[in-house]
Parts: structure tokens; C-alpha cells; sequence
């Protein structure tokens, strides 16, 4: 919950000393996906399709995303928990092509 206005929010935590997924010391290619992440969030403005961005924090050991709260499964859990037509199919490619351009 943000303060001050008791809005909920997520956090994503991105580590910056050890790779996650590989669980070895962060390289310099790693930190600058994590960077990357952060500017792409910081440039994609509300009216996308993308989660909206509002802030972000650092300190030595991690980098700290503040961003709307969405409730219900991502978009690769819903793809592939789903029986998708191709009309639907299309409209989720259509909007992640227009929150990308």
C-alpha cells in the first residue's frame, strides 16, 4: 500500500548482485537488463496496455519497481490456461503490438 494515499501497489524487486533465474554473481550484461527494464516501464505512458509505472527506488543489493497493482493472472498464465479463438487471439497481439510501438 503506497503512503499517503493508501493506494495498493506492486513492487517488483530486481536483484542486482546475484542472477535470479542462474544464482551466480550479477554481470555487467545482467545489471543492464535490469536498467532497460526500468527505462522501458518509465516510457510506456498510462493508456497502454502496460502495467502502469510510478516509481522506483535502489540501494546496493536491489532495484525496487513501484507500479499499479493488477489483479489476475499475467498474460503468459492466461495464454496458457485459456482456450483462445483467433479473433481473441489477434486482439492480444494488436494490443501488446500498440503498447510496444
Amino acid at each position: 500500500v503506497r503512503k499517503g494515499t493508501n493506494t495498493p501497489v506492486a513492487v517488483k524487486v530486481l536483484y542486482k548482485r546475484i542472477h535470479k533465474k542462474k544464482q551466480r554473481p550479477a554481470d555487467a550484461r545482467y545489471l543492464c537488463r535490469l536498467k532497460n527494464e526500468l527505462e522501458m516501464m518509465q516510457t510506456m505512458g498510462k493508456g497502454t496496455f502496460a502495467v502502469g509505472y510510478q516509481d522506483a527506488y535502489e540501494d546496493d543489493d536491489n532495484l525496487y519497481i513501484v507500479m499499479e497493482l493488477c489483479n489476475g493472472p499475467t498474460l503468459k498464465h492466461y495464454i496458457r490456461t485459456k482456450s483462445l479463438n483467433e479473433q481473441h487471439a489477434c486482439t492480444m497481439v494488436e494490443q501488446v503490438l500498440k503498447m510496444l510501438a
